[in-house]
């Protein structure tokens, strides 16, 4: 009886318990009684692996996964256990090894291309990381992060068309994502695509109405092509959503002042020192407004 309770189930409940009160080398000592024994489970062999990692025994990790990828080598969860202690321990070269085998093993899978083109992306290998996104996408074209991630390597490779290309993908899979119409609208305008870029802006602020970063985005664009006018409108709506906040008024000052309207843009100054009157940048401007009326 004494033999029973002192077998691989007793060492890792102890092993539990251990780990609960902060005791994880204890914990530790536990599962490696439990493990030793013929009727370890693999789930305590999973549990060791996992501890060896949070107490940094990154080697210790990498023998106890490859003992669990012999009995299960499509286990991604286990290759994927495996790749991050390589990589805590900068053995890059192996972990991209590790990558493949699991390309090879389970050629179907798009979520692990692309983990595979995060952590080529990481390693600065750009050419690779877009092909194991474009794989990942073939396998599944209607993922739109996959378009997203795609768009952002593209940008780094100075291939602005061939983004905005993937976010208006993006934008077909899943039309109610008013961050992808602001990504399309800021690619459009560095296309010189101002009249598009303008309209994907109107459509983030129609599905989000109720949120300031989305007329704050539509301000900026204006801003950029000098429509002052159309920038103060925007603030106006910002203001209706949040009259509390100081910044704005102090924005829509310094845009009325661009469209001439001095008197307007005292009041906004006034407005924002009235919210925060400990703020010398807000009276700076409306003491310099003061003097060159």
């Amino acid at each position: 009886m004494a033999a029973e309770t002192k077998g691989p189930a007793f060492h890792y409940r102890q092993a539990f318990l251990k780990k609960a009160a902060g005791d994880l080398k204890g914990a530790i000592l536990e599962l490696e009684k439990a493990v030793q024994s013929r009727d370890s489970q693999i789930s305590y062999i999973w549990k060791l692996t996992e501890l060896y990692y949070e107490d940094m025994q990154y080697e210790k990790a990498i023998e106890r996964l490859e003992v669990l990828l012999s009995q299960d080598p499509r286990n991604q969860e286990y290759r994927k256990k495996k790749i991050e202690a390589l990589r805590q321990l900068e053995r890059n070269y192996e972990a991209l090894e590790e990558f493949e085998k699991g390309n090879e093993l389970n050629p179907h899978d798009p979520e692990w291309l692309m983990e595979e083109a995060e952590f080529l992306h990481d390693a600065e290998k750009l050419g690779e990381a877009l092909d194991r996104i474009t794989r990942a996408i073939t396998l599944n074209p209607e993922k739109p992060d996959y378009r997203i991630a795609k768009a952002d390597v593209m940008l780094e490779l100075e291939d602005t068309e061939g983004a905005l290309n993937e976010v208006k993908e993006a934008i077909k899979a899943m039309p109610c994502n008013p961050d992808n119409y602001v990504l399309a609208a800021k690619l459009m305008d560095e296309l010189g695509m101002h009249e598009d870029a303008e309209s994907h802006l109107l459509k983030a602020v129609e599905l989000r109405p109720h949120e300031i970063v989305r007329y704050q985005d539509l301000s900026e664009h204006h801003e950029k092509m000098e429509n002052f006018t159309k920038a103060i409108e925007c603030h106006d709506r910002m203001i209706e959503l949040n009259p509390e906040r100081a910044q704005l008024y102090f924005e829509r000052a310094g845009l009325k002042e661009e469209t001439g309207d001095v008197k307007g843009a005292r009041e906004d100054y006034r407005n924002a020192l009235k919210l925060e009157p400990g703020n010398s940048q807000y009276r700076k401007r409306l003491e310099k407004l003061a003097e060159n009326p």
